[in-house]
């Protein structure tokens, strides 16, 4: 209410938010869902916000972006309309500066079929020749991805995965470590089984799955039950 009300009385008709800096995320969300507001252009790492026009619409050079997300969240890509959201990535496209936020949300949805509750359980192992292909092309543009934006934990941590999933074990690690610089979460931990896995360190993760069994006392948990299956798998490691 109060952010509102000095946008108001200083008449200010534009917001440009940084979508990368933690510190926006609150004011972010604010704006986002703020009838009295439109997100107009996203860039990289930045988000350009206008004072709802009261003219009509259709006259107006710019368009309102009401699907494509303004930060790095898989969640916030996979919850948008596929169609808007594909024809805002379209629009984007001509404007330069978004090649990148239009790589990670072209990613997110090649992974979307083997990700578990949205990526908060990590993902499916990819089998067929499509799921494969979807995976390798989702990590080729998070790489594209990752290498410049460093410091938003959800990119981070879902670039480690699929890194992890194709056997790009050191960008994993890198990923992992840069996802975990201020805050470990059970995004971070798990991945680092997934890690392990594939480096052959199953001991390790049996470890880590016997306690956590222990922790849940009977509760399910779908990535905990998919480690303890991919134990029992013969080809994963990614030296064989």
């Amino acid at each position: 209410d109060g952010l509102a009300e000095f946008l108001q009385t200083h008449r200010i008709d534009a917001v440009v938010l940084q979508s990368t800096w933690q510190a926006h995320q609150k004011t972010l969300r604010f704006f986002a869902h703020s009838p009295d507001w439109w997100l107009v252009h996203v860039e990289n790492e930045h988000s350009l916000f206008v004072r709802r026009p009261t003219v009509d619409a259709e006259s107006l050079t710019f368009k309102e972006l009401s699907q494509v997300p303004v930060s790095y969240d898989p969640a916030a890509t996979l919850s948008a309309n596929r169609a808007g959201l594909q024809a805002e990535l379209q629009q984007l496209q001509g404007i330069g500066g978004a090649e990148l936020i239009i790589a990670w949300n072209r990613a997110v949805l090649a992974i979307e079929p083997v990700l578990r509750r949205q990526g908060l359980d990590g993902m499916s192992r990819s089998v067929g020749k499509d799921r494969v292909q979807a995976l390798a092309k989702a990590h080729k543009l998070m790489s594209q991805v990752a290498g410049r934006v460093r410091d938003v934990p959800t990119l981070q941590l879902l670039y480690a995965l699929v890194s992890a999933h194709v056997c790009d074990l050191n960008a994993a690690e890198l990923a992992l470590r840069r996802g975990t610089m201020t805050v470990s979460s059970r995004q971070s931990l798990f991945t680092s089984q997934e890690i392990a896995l594939r480096r052959g360190d199953a001991a390790a993760v049996q470890t880590f799955v016997g306690n956590a069994r222990a922790a849940l006392r009977g509760e399910p948990d779908a990535w905990v039950s998919a480690l303890q299956a991919d134990l029992r798998v013969d080809d994963l490691r990614c030296d064989r």
